[in-house]
């Protein structure tokens, strides 16, 4: 049978809470609701004194509370024996139900998205719908029997899903938990032991940073020399004793090292630069229709690159700049804020311009391939290495000059390009089981419906011919009013 809300609840009741005689008073508001498991979770407790304007509504066991601001949140619940007689916001339409209507088959009602689609909103800072109108919305009404019936199903047929979906929640934390594991297998040399005891390194580690810092050297002084040339200048004689040598690192005993491995410095393998035009706002201006998209800290994120709604500038307006341009490839590291540490590696979809709070790592040494050094920092291993050099006074940060001393572990070259193939494996797999639990949680969601669909279409429990008909029950509700 059909009836209104209105029909089916009793009147609400107000109260200002300052009228009592002192003490503390139990608050519900919006942000009391968890709205995914539509239950109060937290309640204020507030002086009698501080009662806010809009604690205005008495509530009991069985309230159903819905909220009509922005209803499409689903803030809806039911109160609990703990709150009996306490005070909700005026946020709420209080629905009281009637004797013979059971609170939780009301709830599950209006917990449907048919009907809280169908619930007409005003406005738009925020949408709310008008009491009146929700009160004159159409609702089934069943037995007083069969609605505990129907409630004892559908808690029976939401334990198993409420299981189901935790049990999916577990495997995205476990395979948060895998991808570290696999990454710290990489870079610890657990993830290619198998393949380095068939393919043994071609020399010890010291023969390894050895190339490294001579790679280094012969880099230097190539570019000094296009220097000069371009200077039109003679080498002066003791031009060489200018290198600077790369910042070093003490022996490190947080992993052991595999065989043919070494650990050397960011500064002896890449450049580390910063935003060259930033600093200097008024030579750079966004422009929303610029070619140029600007990289940001919120692009660097926990699992590599993220596209986001790039701010924009012209590349004619920063030609000036070419440091800050980005071709692909280049390793960023967020060097401030919350992100600190952070790292991504550029795509080569396009190009691009650097942004605010991003550092810069361009491998320049041919015994290092950028992608095993982005897998490195990301690296439980790596990030924690690079998190050590940070500075925290209003927020943690690191210098260029920090970021050149975080030590790298480095295996040889063919052993970097193994490991890499395999974290592409292994994150393929990841990619597929994510996929999976995104899609089977999703489905959850819509089985959660699905049930409350074929509850008050009544399909889920059997009829009673026995049973009180609901007209009966409405004439009573009706005459009791």
């Amino acid at each position: 049978m059909i009836a209104t809300i209105r029909e089916i609840v009793l009147p609400r009741l107000t109260c200002n809470p300052k009228n009592r005689n002192g003490g503390t008073f139990q608050y519900v508001d919006i942000d009391a609701l968890d709205n995914t498991r539509q239950i109060i979770v937290a309640p204020k407790v507030i002086p009698i004194d501080g009662a806010p304007s809009r604690a205005r509504m008495l509530i009991y066991r069985g309230d159903v509370l819905f909220s009509l601001v922005r209803p499409y949140l689903k803030n809806i619940a039911v109160v609990t024996s703990g709150l009996d007689g306490e005070i909700a916001s005026t946020a709420f339409c209080v629905l009281r139900p009637a004797k013979g209507i059971a609170s939780h088959f009301l709830f599950y009602q209006l917990c449907q998205e048919p009907f809280i689609n169908s619930i007409p909103t005003y406005g738009s800072s925020p949408p709310a719908a008008r009491d009146e109108e929700f009160l004159n919305m159409a609702i089934g009404i069943a037995p007083v029997n069969e609605q505990h019936r129907v409630v004892r199903k559908i808690d029976e047929l939401f334990s198993y899903l409420d299981t189901g979906i935790a049990a999916l929640e577990r495997s995205k934390a476990n395979l948060k938990r895998y991808r570290a594991a696999i990454l710290k297998a990489a870079v610890d040399g657990e993830l290619t032991r198998e393949w380095r005891v068939k393919n043994p390194p071609s020399g010890p580690a010291e023969k390894l940073l050895e190339r490294i810092l001579i790679e280094r050297r012969r880099r230097w002084e190539e570019e000094q020399l296009a220097k000069f040339a371009e200077k039109g200048q003679t080498p002066p004689k003791d031009w060489k004793h200018k290198y600077r040598e790369p910042s070093k690192t003490d022996r490190i005993d947080i992993i052991p090292l595999s065989e043919g491995w070494c650990w050397t410095t960011i500064d002896a393998i890449a450049k580390v630069t910063k935003l060259a035009g930033f600093e200097y706002t008024k030579f750079v201006d966004y422009d929303p229709h610029g070619d140029l998209p600007v990289i940001k800290a919120e692009n660097v994120g926990k699992d590599g690159f993220k596209h986001t709604n790039f701010s924009r500038v012209q590349s004619k307006a920063i030609n000036h700049l070419t440091r800050s341009r980005l071709h692909g490839g280049e390793v960023l590291m967020v060097f401030v804020g919350a992100g600190v540490g952070q790292v991504a590696r550029v795509p080569f979809d396009q190009l691009y311009f650097l942004g605010p709070n991003v550092s810069v790592i361009k491998v320049t040494d041919k015994n290092v391939l950028p992608e095993y050094l982005e897998m490195y920092l990301r690296s439980p291993i790596g990030f924690k290495m690079a998190i050590s050099f940070t500075k925290s006074v209003a927020q943690p940060s690191l210098s260029m000059e920090t970021i050149r001393k975080i030590p790298v572990v480095i295996p040889p070259i063919d052993e970097q390009r193994i490991a890499l193939q395999k974290i592409n494996q292994y994150a393929s797999i990841g990619q597929q089981t994510q996929l999976q639990l995104s899609v089977n949680l999703t489905r959850a969601s819509r089985l959660r419906q699905a049930i409350l669909k074929d509850a008050f279409d009544g399909n889920l429990v059997p009829h009673d011919p026995a049973d009180e008909p609901a007209t009966v029950l409405l004439e009573r509700i009706k005459s009791e009013q």
